[in-house]
């Protein structure tokens, strides 16, 4: 993205999103990516294509429909917030991306993640929020405890749940 424009595109923001899920694209989605987060100007409803094709259908796989619609409809709602009452309205003249950018992850992008996730929380279960961002404890061994009070039947006997987890903590993730 060129320097005289400060505030991520709505594609900067889903191509981060991919690599924060480890969604890996095929080499030729990768390049129209990034041809895209390059556009300052673009047709709104590419976004809302790039997000159904290069989130949406992979999420699916593995978190299922339900999920993945929920979080699929947050993240338009957020990109469309960022772009009308953020990128839209604040002047960021004379500041530089990099400074634009800490400001947007301190500041509103923390809180609305956290909206998000209480949010998500709220309307399809699953653990308290909190853990999620607990910089003391793992996410991944929480969850495990979680399903294991919560959903017995996903992991199993309490054997199977903590060979699972005794095979994901030696980095064996089969």
């Amino acid at each position: 993205m060129p320097a005289d424009h400060p505030y991520p595109t709505p594609f900067e923001m889903l191509r981060y999103l991919l690599r924060s899920f480890d969604f890996k694209l095929p080499e030729k989605d990768k390049k129209r990516l990034d041809d895209m987060a390059g556009k300052r100007v673009y047709d709104p409803r590419e976004f809302n294509t790039a997000l159904e094709q290069y989130f949406s259908n992979v999420a699916k796989k593995y978190i299922g429909r339900k999920a993945t619609d929920q979080i699929s409809k947050r993240i338009a709602l957020f990109v469309a917030d960022y772009l009308n009452s953020v990128a839209g309205t604040i002047p960021a003249d004379g500041l530089s991306r990099e400074i634009v950018l800490e400001i947007l992850i301190r500041t509103g992008l923390k809180d609305q993640l956290i909206g998000f996730a209480t949010l998500l929380h709220s309307e399809i279960g699953g653990p308290n929020p909190s853990f999620w961002f607990s910089y003391d404890t793992g996410s991944v061994d929480a969850l495990f405890a979680w399903l294991s009070d919560h959903e017995p039947q996903w992991i199993g006997s309490k054997n199977e749940g903590q060979s699972c987890q005794w095979l994901w903590r030696a980095g064996n993730r089969h």
